[in-house]
């Protein structure tokens, strides 16, 4: 039986640990997702910038130079459509990332 040919869906993974995103990517390729990296907040703001848009961001909120609190803060400020795309967020530290105020 022939199935029906699905779009590929894009994700734009943003984590700085470069095992864990190797690791998130290999997984989520082998399922048949279009994958692109971002290390930080300010290389995902890059890649968004970057046509076309993905489907889905998956964010780790404990990154350096820009973590994803900052991140989800800049999105719609920087990207016309950004603030559309669903997010997930992650984290892989023990406490939960507190949420920085007066930046």
């Amino acid at each position: 039986m022939l199935r029906p040919h699905l779009p590929v869906k894009s994700v734009l993974l943003i984590e700085d640990d470069a095992l864990t995103r190797d690791g998130l990517t290999l997984a989520l390729e082998s399922a048949g997702y279009a994958i692109r990296q971002a290390g930080d907040g300010q290389q995902g703001l890059r890649a968004l910038r970057t046509l076309p848009l993905p489907d889905l961001i998956l964010l780790d909120m404990m990154m350096p130079v820009m973590d994803g609190w900052e991140f989800l803060k800049a999105r719609p400020e920087e990207v016309p459509g950004a603030s559309d795309i669903p997010v997930i967020v992650f984290s892989a530290a023990y406490e939960v990332a507190p949420r920085r105020r007066n930046r």
